[in-house]
């Protein structure tokens, strides 16, 4: 008698994965007044560092980045990468989506800044490297994929927590914090300034010398990221831009359409496929 054996369906969902791969290797001037801008993605975004004298604000953390190092970003999540002095940076970047990527990441509590041991810093970095490779086939790239994602949910990391959190200014640092839990009723960067009695000028020179990006640019950065996820949540646009903490509607269009390329109205429809 023939015996056929029962397949377990391992992976229901693999083909709504999708994943992009990007290299840079450039150099960057710190005097040439062309910071980067906080960042916010519909994806899931994997920076991985090879090289460049650089931290990372994900949150209200600023964290140094090393080689190998690993930074794992959500969708909406505000983060920024920050440049200390002039340097080659070097680092991979991959952006994907996907239910089995998303569930394996969001129940293992993998986000912000990794940090693995040595042995596992090089391998991530050669998994990358194949993974950007053009000649591989697909199945080589996906089970790279899985390897290079798995290996940041595993118990390989690094037992010197000492450069945990970039050293900030207590003031800062506490800037930080509230930024991160009232962006939604701050009006402007003076409203901050008079909380933590300080000059709008000291407030300018703590983040340009410490976050890199202005704190007007933050602010608004994690009102979008807001707006985001109301649309995600099918709000409409007029909730989701004054809910997200905006006053003017046209400046939110605005606004959101050069964060995400699109009217918040067309990124809905989108998400929506209507």
């Amino acid at each position: 008698m023939a015996i056929q054996p029962t397949l377990d369906v391992l992976f229901p969902n693999l083909n709504d994965i999708q994943f992009k791969i990007a290299h840079g290797a450039n150099y960057y001037d710190v005097l040439s007044n062309t910071a980067d801008d906080a960042h916010i993605h519909s994806v899931f975004e994997i920076y991985i560092n090879v090289s460049g004298n650089v931290s990372f604000l994900h949150g209200s953390n600023v964290t140094p980045i090393t080689n190998g190092d690993v930074v794992v970003s959500y969708p909406s999540d505000v983060h920024h990468c920050i440049y200390h002095t002039s340097c080659v940076h070097e680092h991979f970047c991959i952006w994907l989506i996907g239910d089995v990527v998303g569930n394996f990441l969001y129940s293992r509590g993998v986000r912000g800044r990794i940090r693995l041991n040595e042995d596992c810093k090089k391998k991530i970095i050669t998994l990358a490297t194949k993974l950007a490779n053009t000649n591989n086939d697909n199945f080589v790239k996906t089970t790279c994929l899985f390897e290079l994602i798995s290996m940041l949910a595993s118990e390989n990391y690094e037992e010197d927590n000492s450069l945990e959190i970039q050293s900030l200014p207590d003031k800062l640092r506490e800037i930080l914090a509230y930024i991160d839990t009232a962006y939604l009723t701050i009006t402007c960067s003076e409203d901050i300034a008079k909380r933590f009695y300080i000059s709008q000028a000291t407030l300018n020179r703590l983040f340009k010398n410490h976050v890199g990006i202005s704190v007007g640019r933050l602010i608004e950065a994690k009102k979008l990221s807001h707006a985001e996820r109301m649309l995600r949540g099918n709000a409409s646009v007029t909730d989701a831009c004054y809910g997200s903490g905006f006053n003017d509607c046209s400046r939110f269009i605005e606004r959101f359409k050069n964060k995400f390329g699109a009217t918040p109205l067309k990124y809905k429809q989108r998400l929506f496929n209507t």
